[in-house]
């Protein structure tokens, strides 16, 4: 069996991202195992987080998860995310990026218990066969400091959309 490509093409979008001068957000399945992200900013079982060389440190993307540090509240904290969780990547700005499709050797197990409890993650929309996040994007959530004193570029209104990259 061939490896996944999940951590390839995310790497890759990130990279896309960055030299397109924009913001690289993630979007989490926050209830997959191994998941370690601040709780108190998960909404609906799903994390959105500023992954800016700005906004966080340390950050390694292997194929097995990505881990960095960032600072919630003004509080610096260790984030791993195994890269079965990882729903999707894509620019702040204009939404533009990568959601991933349930693949082989990423299976994500929800207990009987966690579906009996509503404690499941909500399963992704799929468009044309490609999945799209629900993820949610807040500053706070994003690790994005408000201090900053850097213009923001002007947000598109609305929920943030994962638009497929061929």
């Amino acid at each position: 069996m061939m490896t996944p490509t999940r951590p390839y093409f995310l790497r890759a979008v990130y990279e896309w991202i960055l030299d397109n001068e924009c913001t690289p957000f993630l979007a989490v399945n926050a209830d997959a195992p191994g998941v370690e992200v601040p709780r108190e900013y998960v909404e609906d079982g799903q994390i959105t987080l500023n992954l800016a060389p700005s906004a966080i440190v340390d950050l390694q993307m292997t194929n097995d998860g990505i881990e960095f540090s960032a600072r919630f509240s003004g509080v610096a904290q260790l984030v791993s995310v195994p890269m079965a969780a990882v729903m999707g990547i894509f620019a702040r700005e204009n939404g533009q990026g990568m959601a991933f499709p349930d693949e082989p050797g990423f299976d994500v197990d929800v207990t009987e218990e966690d579906a009996d409890q509503g404690n499941a993650p909500e399963p992704l929309r799929s468009i044309d066969g490609i999945q799209e996040s629900d993820a949610k994007v807040s500053d706070e959530t994003a690790g994005i400091d408000p201090s900053d004193d850097d213009p923001e570029p002007p947000r598109p209104s609305g929920r943030p959309q994962l638009k497929v990259v061929k």
